[in-house]
C-alpha cells in the first residue's frame, strides 16, 4: 500500500508541469482571435490599420525569425491579400488597406522557417 501511494505521488509530481504549461492553450493571450494552426498556435490581433499576429505553442512565444505569410480577407468591400512580415518576437506584421467588417472571414498562411505551410482561418465577429 505504501508503494502504491509512493507511485501515485511520483506520478502526480511527473504530470503536474504538463498540465500547467497546457493551461493557456486554446485561449488568447493577447486580446485577439485565438487560431490553431496544426503544429503551432496564431493569434490574430486587429489594432487600427494593423494586423498582428503572434505565433505560439502551448502558450510560449515561437519566434517569428524567417517566418512569411499571407492575410487573405474576404469582408464586405471585396477581396484584400497582404503580406504578413515578420516582427520583434513572435509577430507577424500587415497593414490594412480597409478596416475589417464584421462577417469578414480571414485565412492566414503562414509559413516557419524550416517548416511547411500551415492555414489559419478567423471570424470578425
Amino acid at each position: 500500500m505504501k508503494l502504491a501511494s509512493i507511485l501515485t505521488a511520483a506520478l502526480i509530481a511527473i504530470a503536474a508541469p504538463a498540465v500547467h504549461a497546457h493551461a493557456t492553450h486554446g485561449q488568447p493571450q493577447y486580446g485577439g482571435i485565438y487560431g490553431e494552426a496544426g503544429t503551432f498556435q496564431a493569434e490574430l490581433v486587429v489594432k487600427d490599420a494593423q494586423v498582428t499576429i503572434y505565433i505560439t505553442l502551448h502558450g510560449e512565444p515561437v519566434s517569428a525569425k524567417g517566418a512569411s505569410g499571407k492575410l487573405t480577407i474576404l469582408g464586405a468591400d471585396g477581396k484584400q491579400e497582404l503580406e504578413l512580415k515578420p516582427a520583434s518576437d513572435n509577430k507577424l506584421l500587415a497593414h490594412l488597406k480597409s478596416p475589417l467588417a464584421k462577417g469578414s472571414k480571414v485565412v492566414a498562411n503562414i509559413t516557419l522557417e524550416g517548416k511547411g505551410p500551415a492555414n489559419v482561418r478567423y471570424s470578425i465577429e
